[in-house]
């Protein structure tokens, strides 16, 4: 009977043990799922700030390089393909697109506009002038870049993109793996006591817990150097600041993490040479010189880190002097890890952006290296923008030029004596001056380019035009305007028999091309205000009929008011 009892009581402890443990169990689970509910959604949003910051960066980013700029405006503006197609291929170098196209419809209402489909993101932009004063109101650019492209270190923290996934952003939807800690704890809730699972539960709640604060931090240092390499880029290509190599790498150490000094190398022919440097000598770094070969990141177009820089240069520099100057002024030997960031321009590297540490081998993370890359695309947009703009600067400003200048002398063209001439008649109204008008004609230029071709009659025509323009004073112009005709506006000119006898001098003298002697000479016709016309137009006609006059008489120069009244 007692027995009985005691197996009795058995049976109800075993029971009530086996209910405690399932009971622990179930709770172990449920706490398991709620916390890794939390921690997931946690997790979540810093991974959905973290891509909205590298997206609206990026747009930004490219808005600012490519479609605030009157370049661009005005080639979409008049359809011209040619330059488009230019910019759309640095567009792709730069930015890493898969798609760029210029639409017929209505632009966004801000400056730009994102949506994403599955895995990838659609931005609609606003064509703008480079005031930002106006934009095209019938045309949008639209780019198309995978999100893996802003993503990939996302990615890396469990995300990937699916359609029917948690909601991340423009559109998008994502889907976070589990760990491989949390499989572990769901297989161990069943074939385990409640204690030891509460505690692999603590461990990894405190795992998940450090994870989390790493992206929150992570998400803060890039979010500040995202800003400030916006700020940097905004800064250069609206002018705010002239762009300069040292500006460049003063602003690199403060954005990139982990740098403390650093300097930066440009190309100089076939050698890389020091342009700027912070927390160096530069006064003694700028003689130093570098092959590719010497160079501890070779020719490397990724970004990378170096470490033990002093022992790789004093096995490849060969000038002992140069290698000195490393040391002391460069501190090669005092540096734990150098972050190389290439600057290329047009697939080609232009020159290196070099980062330096001197505490910490492991100084720079992949933070470090992320931030990096996109501060080094954002310099090689910048080089090729500014080449670019000053390319484009040149063009416009030879254009405006040969407008109104002759390309073969540079002297002034027909249009710029017109309208000198005008200022010059209505100052000489006021002043109650006279005016000379004189037309030259070269004399024996014709027999110059029938001898000895037209490269030596261009070369005569040059020597001419300068010889003309030395003589004349600075209140005179002279113009070439035709092919051996030349114009002339002189003011106040009380004394120009002498200056035309001297212009006819500095015609005559000798010209030398190679082992040839060159002679030539000029019939000048002349034609004064107020006593000739009060118009350039009809003085310049009238110097005109002298000048024949003079030529078909063989006489040097001829006034036209002694004419005779039958020409």
């Amino acid at each position: 009977m007692r027995r009985c009892l005691m197996n009795s009581k058995t049976t109800v402890i075993q029971k009530h043990a086996i209910f405690l443990t399932l009971l622990t169990i179930g709770i172990s689970i449920l706490g398991t799922f709620l916390i890794n509910v939390q921690l997931k959604q946690q997790r979540l949003e810093i991974v959905r700030r973290l891509f909205i910051e590298q997206t609206e960066f990026f747009a930004t980013s490219l808005s600012l390089s490519f479609f605030q700029w009157d370049d661009m405006y005005y080639a979409v503006l008049n359809g011209r393909d040619d330059f488009l197609k230019n910019y759309f291929l640095q567009i792709r170098e730069h930015f890493k697109v898969t798609d760029v196209k210029i639409l017929n419809e209505e632009p966004p209402e801000g400056v730009y506009e994102i949506r994403g489909e599955f895995d990838r993101l659609i931005i609609r932009f606003k064509i703008f002038n480079s005031e930002t004063s106006k934009f095209l109101p019938f045309k949008t650019a639209v780019v198309e870049i995978p999100t893996s492209t802003i993503a990939k270190n996302i990615l890396r923290m469990g995300l990937r993109f699916t359609t029917d996934g948690e909601p991340l952003a423009y559109g998008l939807k994502v889907k976070l793996a589990i760990s491989r800690v949390q499989i572990l704890i769901s297989l161990l809730l069943f074939s385990t006591l409640a204690t030891g699972l509460l505690v692999i539960l603590v461990i990894d709640k405190t795992k998940s817990a450090r994870e989390h604060l790493e992206l929150a931090r992570t998400l803060e240092i890039q979010k500040k150097s995202l800003s400030a390499i916006n700020e940097f880029t905004n800064e250069i290509l609206k002018g705010v600041l002239e762009p300069s190599y040292q500006y460049l790498i003063e602003r690199a150490v403060e954005i990139v993490p982990g740098a403390q000094a650093g300097s930066i190398l440009v190309r100089n022919g076939e050698e890389f040479v020091f342009a700027g440097c912070v927390g160096y000598d530069f006064e003694k770094l700028r003689y130093v010189k570098f092959k590719p070969h010497q160079l501890a990141q070779g020719m490397d177009k990724k970004v990378k880190i170096i470490t033990n820089l002093g022992d790789f240069d004093a096995q490849h520099l060969n000038d002992e002097r140069q290698l000195e100057t490393l040391k002391n002024a460069g501190q090669i030997n005092r540096i734990k890890a150098m972050l190389s960031i290439p600057i290329i321009i047009r697939d080609e590297i232009v020159g290196f952006m070099t980062l330096d540490n001197f505490e910490d081998v492991n100084a720079f993370s992949n933070v470090s290296i992320q931030i990096a890359n996109i501060f080094a695309n954002q310099v090689g947009v910048l080089f090729e923008r500014i080449s670019l703009e000053r390319e484009l600067q040149k063009q416009k400003e030879k254009f405006e030029y040969l407008s109104t200048h002759d390309e073969l002398t540079g002297l002034p063209n027909r249009r710029l004596l017109e309208e000198h001439a005008e200022k010059i008649l209505a100052l000489a109204r006021r002043e109650r001056k006279q005016v000379c008008v004189l037309y030259l004609d070269l004399r024996k230029f014709k027999p110059v380019n029938d001898t000895y071709g037209h490269k030596v009659g261009d070369y005569v025509l040059k020597i001419v035009a300068k010889r003309l323009e030395n003589a004349l004073r600075k209140s005179d112009i002279v113009a070439r305007i035709g092919g051996d005709e030349f114009g002339f506006v002189l003011y106040d000119c009380k004394e120009h028999i002498s200056f035309v006898e001297r212009l006819i001098s500095e015609i005559e003298k000798d010209i030398y091309y190679e082992y040839f002697k060159i002679n030539i000479s000029g019939n000048f016709g002349i034609a004064t205000f107020p006593e000739d016309g009060d118009k350039f137009e009809e003085l310049i006609i009238k110097a005109d009929k002298a000048m024949y006059y003079a030529k078909s008489n063989n006489l040097k120069y001829f006034f036209y008011r002694n004419l005779p009244k039958t020409s």
